[in-house]
């Protein structure tokens, strides 16, 4: 699904949100709309906060 060069990028965008907003990981589907994004892709997406 990603590739090499994107799977690094993963990597670096799990270790943000670990140490910035103290979770384990992404949900599901997070990490793909996140990563075009990051790209320049248009995306449109709905990122859940899990407080509502």
């Amino acid at each position: 699904m990603f590739s090499e060069e994107n799977k690094l990028q993963v990597k670096h965008l799990e270790k943000f949100v670990q140490n910035i907003f103290r979770k384990t990981g992404f949900r599901p589907g997070q990490v793909e709309i996140i990563n075009r994004a990051i790209q320049g892709k248009s995306v449109i997406g709905l990122l859940p906060t899990g407080f509502g």
